[in-house]
């Protein structure tokens, strides 16, 4: 008999929505170079992302009328979201709440934090 903490061997254990973290530039880029697959969401406009964005990052307009679908996609990954200042990709942790991925990270001061620190971008 399995104790009550351990999934059934017939039931998969199903994923659970990841408590959002708050992250530093200098963390964010310490957690992207030890899980190079994590997918980085910036939740700018295309016209933001078009002027510099954080190395290998995804376009996912907070404004869009599809952003919540688009989202759902990325479920079950390790995920990096932010915006320029933390406003927007915030306000989008708020509006993921249902949703499961494996962890979820926050860009808390955004890219213009990212900039600032020094980090690489990508144009």
């Amino acid at each position: 008999m399995l104790a009550a903490d351990q999934p059934s061997p017939s039931k998969p254990l199903l994923p659970t929505a990841a408590v959002p973290r708050d992250v530093t530039p200098d963390e964010a880029e310490r957690i992207l170079k030890l899980n190079p697959g994590m997918v980085v969401l910036d939740v700018r406009t295309l016209e933001e992302f078009s002027e510099g964005h954080l190395p290998g990052a995804v376009n996912l307009n907070f404004f869009a009328a599809d952003f919540l679908d688009k989202m759902k996609s990325y479920e079950g990954k390790q995920v990096l979201i932010h915006c320029a200042s933390g406003g927007r990709s915030g306000q989008a942790l708020a509006r993921l709440k249902d949703t499961s991925f494996a962890s979820l990270y926050h860009l808390k001061t955004g890219f213009t934090g990212w900039q600032s620190a020094g980090k690489k971008i990508e144009r």
